[in-house]
């Protein structure tokens, strides 16, 4: 009897708490319209290869596979499979590769940086940005033509 009643009482005292729970987040979403950045983040969906492309041969950039030169750049070319390329303006080069969400772009990213090496690896939501120490103009370049 003393188990039954127990079981019982938790079995209410954990609805009571799921109802609590569901109101509060009711009233919290009914609260009114979200605001306009917000709205427009969220809105907007993850970035694209070929639309990239399209940007930065718009803007003169050279668009290559990714070479083989070093080991890094190996890696980051086998590791994204057929979504990487590499922008070329003069000497300066960024190399570029896109995943489906934000989470495969962190953890690619992850899997490209060494303890010690030439190369910068950031990401920016799908796309996983590669580049030499001192080509942040370049970078912000080819950033800016992320579509």
């Amino acid at each position: 009897m003393r188990t039954f009643l127990r079981r019982s009482s938790t079995r209410r005292l954990a609805a009571r708490l799921v109802a609590t729970a569901f109101a509060a987040a009711v009233a919290g979403c009914g609260a009114g319209a979200p605001p306009r950045a917000t709205a427009a983040v969220a809105t907007s969906g993850p970035y694209s290869l070929t639309a990239t492309k399209r940007c930065l041969q718009r803007r003169n950039f050279r668009i290559t596979a990714v070479p083989r030169a070093d080991p890094q750049k190996r890696a980051f070319r086998d590791l994204a499979q057929r979504t990487s390329i590499e922008a070329s303006l003069g000497s300066a080069r960024v190399d570029l590769a896109f995943t489906r969400s934000n989470i495969d772009a962190n953890f690619l990213a992850e899997l490209l940086r060494p303890p010690q090496g030439p190369y910068v690896v950031r990401v920016v939501k799908n796309a996983v940005v590669m580049y030499r120490l001192g080509g942040q103009t370049i970078t912000a370049k080819v950033t800016r033509c992320l579509r």
